[in-house]
């Protein structure tokens, strides 16, 4: 019997890994519970727990807030890989979307990753907590400028929910700092000596937490965008292409694994091994001679290529 068309391995891959991490995820929401000790998430209930009684209040309803926006991003990045299988199997081949959809899916795992990196501080991870939510609303405001007249009661809603949060916030201990030119716009937030802005420059975070595979961000953008040094690049077989586009997306899965279960202390060998089974059979379509060894060794390989050393 042949093999399998990569369309379809892609696909199986592709389930296979959505199944393992609805596991991992749902391991992980099972501990918020009862926080494990030395765990991160159990260092910011920590200190969310030692502020003042209103303070405390704010930060909770916060921190509730900000798994509601991970869930999110969360559900997005699923019906990513969903489309993504669907153009895997397609009939036409399809090199733009898929790069557009990997790139959407690598963007998904770097705005979880920038939250809940479980070698942040605690304070910084309060300070980003409360910028992103702040950002999400006020970027709610800036769409609504790009629709008719007839949507002023909806801007006006969005403008009033601004001022709510920007007055809970303050009251949770923050301190927001305006735009010069119009004190209505926030372009930063503090908690304590710990400064953050309101500006999400993913390329950067790309570049910290996915060093080894930045190319995928850089690919994915120049075919979202269409650009042209991106089609007159394409060439060789539809088989390299899809191997091209699915296995950074293995080493994306391996970080949402890191952040998520790291985040909660729980242990994340079991899945990276799993992963990189997969990972293995992808590479050995296109290129069989290479043997990438343990997960480990993988992982070595790809660090040695660039300074882990990042601050973060």
């Amino acid at each position: 019997m042949g093999e399998r068309p990569i369309g379809e391995l892609a696909a199986i891959i592709i389930e296979q890994e959505r199944t393992a991490l609805r596991s991992a995820l749902k391991h992980a929401f099972s501990e918020a519970d009862q926080p494990r000790p030395g765990s991160a998430l159990l260092q910011d209930r920590t200190l969310i727990r030692a502020q003042a009684k209103g303070r405390r209040r704010n930060l909770e309803g916060l921190a509730a807030g900000l798994i509601q926006e991970v869930v999110e991003i969360l559900a997005s990045t699923d019906q990513f890989a969903l489309a993504l299988k669907e153009i895997y199997t397609a009939k036409d081949m399809l090199p733009l979307p898929a790069s557009s959809m990997a790139r959407s899916i690598h963007e998904s795992v770097l705005a979880i990753s920038r939250l809940y990196d479980p070698a942040l501080t605690s304070e910084t991870r309060l300070a980003r907590m409360a910028g992103v939510q702040l950002r999400n609303v006020q970027g709610s405001l800036v769409a609504l400028e790009a629709f008719p007249r007839e949507y002023q009661q909806e801007k006006e809603r969005v403008a009033g929910a601004i001022v709510g949060i920007r007055k809970y916030m303050e009251e949770a201990g923050y301190v927001i700092h305006d735009r010069k030119d119009d004190p209505f716009v926030a372009t930063g937030i503090s908690w304590g000596l710990v400064k953050e802005t309101l500006r999400d420059n993913a390329t950067a975070t790309s570049l910290l937490y996915t060093p080894s595979i930045h190319y995928n961000w850089v690919l994915g953008s120049g075919a979202a965008h269409s650009k042209p040094w991106y089609i007159r690049g394409l060439s060789g077989p539809w088989e390299t292409l899809v191997v091209g586009t699915l296995a950074p997306l293995l080493d994306i899965s391996d970080l949402l694994i890191d952040i998520i279960l790291g985040y909660v202390g729980l242990p994340v060998d079991s899945y990276h091994r799993s992963t990189h089974l997969r990972r293995c059979t992808l590479f050995h379509r296109t290129n069989p001679e290479i043997g990438f060894g343990s997960y480990e060794h993988y992982r070595q390989q790809a660090s040695s290529l660039h300074d882990p050393a990042v601050k973060r």
